[in-house]
């Protein structure tokens, strides 16, 4: 961050022309305080027409396009405070002191499917693709405020990968011979779930419909909250990973009988079809249906159910080396993963339009992302749009060092 932001102080006096008089205000942002703090870095433009006081996805409409919406501190460490927005991305909203997402056309288009949908029905499949840097997690971000406002159960995966190709921990399952489990994995997961939906869970008053032993002398009766599940498999991380089996199975039927809406939001759902390089103890590959986690998110992938949604991104980045020649679905999920999903909607991500990325330049300006005289003139502009493409991603990185 310090890099992004030294100044001279005869460079802050020079300030005036975008409109900072609270150069104290300015020292906490230049001190590297924390986004959610209760005062955000003064906005040169606080009515621009890059942002919207609309900060309720539900009533997002395509007259909001282009537009960045502020998510709310609170909101933000209840939804994404274990994952959910790239680490890039986090970093950027420390500097501005605010988490700020643009409304796109994509989710936009999404929120009218999930708003059409007949939840009666089969559940229907929703796959986000694109080019790297696109935008496709962002959008599932956004996607999940929507659901979390509309009181939707979230069953969210912030980033597979991380299940086959990073876990913090693994160990035999305990329940299942031949099985893996992934103790603090399953553990955080659980706590994640706890944190987005505490309020939906308490409110509902969902309770195991039978009695689950996780060991001689440890077992949760039937009639039990099912949030005690949930708080067994963090104390006990040993047991995490069949509690989150049997939290998922349970929310399933709970849904099937009508009680709730269920919202599946996996990111990188590729790497489920994917060799992994986790292995056995003896130096045997271990296949993603072996482990506990994917083999009972997998279950939430298929159709066979309703009164739920599926909404999943595919990445080139989730493949392993080798599997990354193209960001369509198809090759992406490969035989097994295309067959799973078909039939499901596939929608584009594609990079900034126009207005989106001279949206987004005026958003880093007035933010102080962009930091030369040079980089706020139409000159400038053309020539960083030219530079990254209109990719996101891309313009945020050269951005940040201007």
């Amino acid at each position: 961050m310090a890099s992004c932001v030294k100044w001279s102080i005869s460079y802050i006096y020079t300030l005036k022309k975008v409109a900072l008089p609270n150069l104290q205000k300015l020292s906490t942002y230049l001190s590297g305080s924390r986004y959610y703090s209760t005062e955000a870095l003064p906005s040169a433009t606080p009515h621009a027409y890059f942002r919207t006081l609309e900060s309720d996805p539900v009533n997002h409409t395509s007259n909001h396009v282009a537009q960045f919406y502020t998510l709310p501190p609170s909101l933000h460490k209840t939804l994404f405070q274990l994952g959910g927005i790239p680490k890039s991305f986090e970093i950027q909203c420390e500097t501005f002191q605010e988490v700020c997402l643009m409304v796109r056309k994509p989710a936009l288009e999404m929120m009218e499917y999930l708003k059409q949908a007949n939840y009666d029905h089969p559940t229907i499949r929703y796959i986000l693709y694109g080019r790297k840097g696109t935008g496709k997690t962002l959008t599932l971000a956004h996607l999940l405020h929507y659901g979390f406002n509309r009181k939707w159960m979230l069953l969210h995966v912030p980033w597979a990968p991380n299940w086959t190709r990073r876990p913090r921990e693994i160990a035999p399952s305990i329940s299942r011979e031949g099985r893996i489990d992934m103790p603090v994995d399953a553990a955080v997961w659980l706590q994640q779930f706890k944190s987005q939906n505490i309020q939906l869970l308490k409110n509902l008053d969902l309770r195991a419909q039978k009695h689950y032993t996780w060991s001689k002398r440890e077992g949760t009766e039937e009639g039990e909250p099912l949030l005690s599940i949930v708080d067994h498999g963090i104390s006990r991380m040993k047991h995490a990973s069949d509690c989150v089996a049997v939290i998922l199975k349970e929310l399933r039927e709970y849904t099937q009988k009508g009680m709730f809406t269920t919202f599946v939001a996996v990111d990188g759902v590729n790497s489920f079809f994917r060799p992994t390089n986790i292995k056995r103890a003896n130096k045997e590959l271990v296949p993603a249906d072996d482990i506990t986690l994917i083999r009972a998110f997998k279950k939430l992938l298929k159709n066979d159910w309703n009164h739920g949604a599926v909404v999943v991104t595919v990445d080139e980045i989730a493949s392993p080396v080798g599997y990354r020649d193209s960001y369509m679905p198809k090759y992406l999920l490969g035989q097994e993963g295309f067959d799973l999903f078909e039939p499901f909607i596939p929608i584009c991500v594609e990079n900034y339009s126009r207005k989106e990325i001279e949206s987004c330049l005026d958003y880093f300006i007035d933010r102080l992302w962009i930091q030369t005289e040079e980089g706020r003139t139409q000159e400038g502009k053309e020539e960083l749009i030219f530079v990254s493409g209109s990719n996101p991603y891309k313009l945020m990185e050269i951005c940040k060092s201007r």
